[in-house]
């Protein structure tokens, strides 16, 4: 919402001195059949490329962190739970969010290595 206010506001400075081009925006301005401004909502993109599910199964986290601790334990199928309870044991200071997120990603990679390996 306040980008769009914004984007009115610039837009209104700008005409003074004549059109505006769309890119100068940032929120989105489009306009009907009839030349009425009409409002909407950018849609949503990625920075980057998508990784393919060979290269989400292929991280491997730098040894002998938390994150690797995390993705080898749920390798060899222990439970988020006592995954969270071994890593704060050895990691006193370990986030719980942050080993859940891990935890998430390390079962999301084990899916698709197996899924890569019954192809």
């Amino acid at each position: 919402m306040r980008l769009e206010e914004y984007d009115l506001w610039f837009d209104q400075q700008l005409t003074k001195s004549g059109p505006v081009p769309l890119a100068l925006r940032l929120s989105y301005f489009g306009e009907d059949d009839d030349g009425n401004r009409k409002s909407g909502k950018r849609d949503m993109f990625m920075l980057g490329v998508e990784k393919t599910k060979a290269e989400i199964a292929g991280f491997r986290p730098k040894r002998g962190s938390m994150k690797e601790m995390v993705f080898s334990l749920i390798k060899d199928g222990v439970s988020t739970k006592d995954t969270i309870f071994e890593v704060q044991d050895l990691y006193p200071g370990a986030n719980e969010g942050s080993i859940k997120s891990w935890a998430s990603k390390a079962r999301k990679a084990k899916r698709y290595q197996e899924e890569l390996d019954n192809e």
